[in-house]
């Protein structure tokens, strides 16, 4: 399931505009940066989740290959009782 991108930095600036009145124009700028910055950091975590997600996928299809595999293993090498 993919989430819908989100405005973090966009509501993030209405939550602080009172705050926004405090700080100097230096100082806003620097904190609009963060939130740009730990967007992007946030953006790459998603990213890695996906790509984790289908490494797992693709080991999951791999072990059901091989179950399979392994299932049929004593047709092709029969075991002798008393080894």
């Amino acid at each position: 399931m993919r989430l819908a991108p989100f405005a973090l930095s966009a509501d993030l600036v209405t939550l602080c505009l009172p705050l926004s009145r405090q700080l100097s124009p230096a100082d806003l700028a620097y904190q609009e940066s963060l939130v740009h910055e730990r967007e992007n950091e946030i953006r790459e975590i998603e990213t890695g989740i996906h790509e984790l997600n289908e490494i797992f996928r693709d080991l999951g299809t791999l072990v059901q290959e091989q179950g399979g595999m392994l299932g049929a293993l004593p047709e092709f090498a029969p075991i002798e009782a008393g080894n």
